[in-house]
């Protein structure tokens, strides 16, 4: 599934004579099965672009392509329900969201909204619990029982459960402890890697961007200030000060080493295991 931005702008209603984009002339194509993040800083127009993508928001100008469906303005836009079983967004803090008195019921809500029936419902939330990492003793658990992390778990497996083929998640590690958000960070990558679906990553940690994403867009006020791979936007030091972004520390670390060990592949460094693993070759 390819989704096409179309010179997209976006301007929240208000009452104030001067108003300002959140976005402005946006262009960009997301090819299925990729893994693209979505950087810049708070304001930047993250959050208003992922909601862009689904029909949350409709755009003030431009428009959003994907397949059959055009996302703009003054166009009814036919099955929307469809559209969001097929691109399902994780919040940041889903598990505010979770409401039912125990988790089967949680996870089978949206499944039950979009239509399923009870043959497709059958042993469904226990399937995707696992995928999530937790077993079925949790079926029966009240969710306000749960951990943050558990929590956020069954957030993501109530969005998997209708089986979307892009998923769009919002910086999901935030608040979780470094373990715990490397155990998330891992099941997007495996979704991404096994099931073949897209992923389409919010976040302002620069290591799971060089470690997981295959390209980046990057925004500033509401501005698409470059759609490239990772490598190449944290090496490009005039735009990440532009940005005002930090290079990861492993990144750092290897630019540092280099010139010790010229051999040094710095674009196969993702993370401190592939550091590692090129230094070996070169020493």
């Amino acid at each position: 599934m390819n989704i096409k931005i179309n010179h997209l702008s976006y301007t929240y209603p208000s009452n104030q004579p001067f108003k300002e984009d959140a976005l402005s002339d946006i262009n960009a194509s997301i090819k299925s099965n990729d893994f693209v993040a979505i950087i810049g800083q708070t304001g930047s127009g993250k959050s208003t672009l992922i909601q862009n993508l689904n029909g949350l928001l409709i755009p003030t100008t431009g428009q959003v392509e994907i397949e059959d469906y055009i996302i703009k303005k003054k166009v009814k836009l036919k099955n929307i329900k469809q559209l969001r079983k097929k691109i399902g967004i994780v919040f940041q803090f889903p598990e505010y969201q979770l409401f039912e008195e125990n988790v089967e019921k949680d996870i089978l809500f949206g499944p039950k909204n979009f239509g399923f029936n009870e043959k497709q419902l059958a042993g469904l939330a226990k399937k995707v619990l696992e995928e999530v990492g937790l077993d079925e003793t949790f079926l029966k658990k009240s969710p306000f029982e749960l951990s943050g992390g558990e929590k956020r778990r069954v957030a993501i497996a109530g969005i998997l459960a209708f089986d979307p083929e892009v998923l769009i998640v919002d910086e999901p590690t935030a608040g979780l402890d470094p373990q715990t958000a490397n155990k998330i960070m891992e099941l997007f990558y495996n979704l991404y890697k096994k099931q073949h679906k897209t992923i389409i990553l919010v976040t302002h940690q620069m290591e799971d961007v060089l470690k997981y994403a295959n390209h980046v867009m990057a925004l500033k006020n509401g501005k698409l200030e470059a759609y490239t791979t990772p490598f190449r936007l944290f090496n490009d030091e005039k735009l990440m000060s532009h940005l005002q972004i930090e290079m990861p520390l492993i990144l750092k670390i290897a630019k540092e080493t280099k010139k010790k060990y010229p051999d040094l592949d710095l674009s196969k460094v993702k993370d401190i295991d592939s550091f590692v693993m090129q230094l070996k070759d070169v020493i």
